[in-house]
């Protein structure tokens, strides 16, 4: 992936700019507050408008012995390139 980003920087005559946020879309906690889901989103643009990735997930995390562990993440991304 980074020597994409490299190739697109390059022909680009520079640096490819990354631009990239997430969101927490919402956060359930269980009734004896070991477990949580969170649904996140997130967008990465890279170089503007020459490649966008586009992704959400939903992680359970489990809180054992006052560590909190990610115990399962499923998520999916979507590429938009230039046409």
């Amino acid at each position: 992936m980074y020597a994409a980003i490299k190739g697109i920087g390059d022909r680009m005559g520079g640096m490819a700019q990354l631009d990239y946020a997430q969101d927490i879309a919402s956060i359930k906690i269980s009734s004896n507050k070991k477990t949580a889901t969170v649904e996140t989103t997130f967008s990465l643009d890279i170089a503007g408008e020459a490649m966008k990735l586009r992704g959400s997930s939903t992680d359970t995390l489990v809180r054992h012995n006052g560590i909190v562990m990610s115990s399962r993440t499923e998520g999916t991304t979507r590429v938009i390139g230039r046409q």
